[in-house]
């Protein structure tokens, strides 16, 4: 079995990639590119930095000045999808599919679920480090939402496009677009099995078969499916709702003194966990 990195090596190379995000995004400035998604990859963890201008841009879950022009999917009001649950069942709210040019709107949660703690959770199915966090988190936080101690709300980002020769990134966060869309209750099920076939860095990929068949396990058949994933139907979106999130100051942390939006982020309404102590520390807090 592999030795795990402890964690101070863990922290510098994350610091490190986070100081090579900041490089690239001076680079870019300087040559006056109007995009400024600065992507990087990592067998830990991702990090994105963007030009800020001294902008404040208000707290997590804020809808923010960015729009896409593309549709979004139903059932991510929010640019995430919720969740709740009570009695074992974890269900996912309803909403309508996101306008084009429209903003993401915060979830309001009514009920049962208003005095709950609400977590959200910002990944990458394509980010090892997300993969990691899945393996040693998932269980706690599902268990979590089923039991109604917590809401859940998910929001998958396209991070590390440049590990893959395929921008496997974005079109694997379009296949979770396409899954929340057609398939909300599912979800859960097809992240883990992406998480469980995620391919090496360096790699293509998984091509958009392997998706739709690794989503097909999961109970997922519509014929819808497999048009979204190859069309790449939530493309722009993806983009859209991925600069957002990597403009948000309130959801950076820091990390060896380097402060950036890394994958995973944990947060609870909106304030991002400071990766002090445990997971199941921290949702008792």
């Amino acid at each position: 079995m592999a030795k795990r990195p402890n964690r101070a090596q863990t922290e510098n190379r994350m610091a490190a990639e986070a100081r090579e995000a900041a490089k690239r995004t001076q680079e870019l400035a300087a040559k006056g590119m109007r995009r400024r998604r600065i992507i990087i990859s990592s067998s830990v963890a991702a990090a994105i930095v963007l030009i800020l201008g001294g902008v404040a841009l208000g707290i997590a879950l804020k809808p923010k000045d960015i729009v896409t022009t593309d549709a979004g999917p139903a059932n991510m009001a929010s640019w995430g999808i919720a969740l709740t649950g009570s009695d074992g069942n974890i269900t996912a709210v309803r909403t309508e599919a996101t306008a084009a040019t429209a903003s993401p709107t915060a979830t309001v949660w009514t009920g049962d679920d208003a005095d709950k703690k609400h977590v959200q959770l910002y990944l990458d199915w394509a980010c090892p480090a997300c993969k990691a966090f899945e393996e040693g988190n998932a269980e706690l936080l599902t268990d979590a939402v089923a039991s109604g101690e917590i809401t859940l709300e998910l929001f998958p980002l396209a991070v590390v496009d440049r590990a893959y020769s395929t921008d496997y990134a974005t079109r694997g966060a379009n296949a979770a677009a396409c899954v929340a869309d057609i398939a909300p209750d599912s979800f859960l099920d097809v992240q883990e099995r992406m998480f469980a076939a995620q391919p090496a860095e360096g790699t293509a990929g998984l091509s958009n078969e392997d998706m739709i068949r690794i989503i097909g396990e999961a109970g997922v058949t519509d014929p819808k499916l497999a048009t979204c994933i190859t069309d790449g139907t939530y493309r722009g979106w993806v983009e859209a709702t991925t600069n957002r999130v990597a403009q948000d100051e309130s959801l950076r942390t820091t990390i060896q003194g380097r402060t950036a939006f890394f994958t995973p982020t944990l947060a609870t309404d909106g304030k991002p966990w400071d990766r002090e102590g445990t997971v199941a520390d921290y949702l008792t807090r």
